[in-house]
């Protein structure tokens, strides 16, 4: 979406054919702050957690789940479009039920990290 004012009106054809318009509206579009979060912490029994990346450049992110011993028990590759998007990291059959670090690293090799509950 482009930031700044947009306007919209809807069109809409009825069954005979007429074509009617609704009244113009003014949307103020304005670019929010980049953030990256994860969720639901505590992650349910389902094992899904997801990283919620808003307005985040493009780019090869790197996820990775790292136990209290500090070994990597799971490592995965976001190629990340840019903007906004929500993906799901699976960790049920990968993990042990427990406490771990989530780290999320993009490619201007700052790294982002999260206490999860599984």
């Amino acid at each position: 979406p482009l930031t700044g004012d947009n306007f919209y009106r809807v069109k809409s054809v009825g069954v005979a054919g007429e074509t009617r318009y609704s009244q113009i509206v003014k949307v103020n579009m304005i670019k929010t702050a980049g953030a990256i979060t994860v969720f639901p912490n505590p992650i349910r029994k389902d094992g899904l957690v997801y990283v919620n990346m808003t307005n985040q450049p493009a780019g090869i992110y790197h996820v990775r789940i790292i136990n209290n011993e500090g070994q990597t028990m799971l490592n995965k590759l976001l190629n990340h479009a840019g903007g906004s998007i929500v993906y799901t990291v699976e960790l049920e059959r990968l993990v042990a039920h427990g406490n771990y670090l989530l780290s999320v690293v993009g490619e201007d090799n700052v790294n982002l990290s999260f206490r999860i509950v599984y």
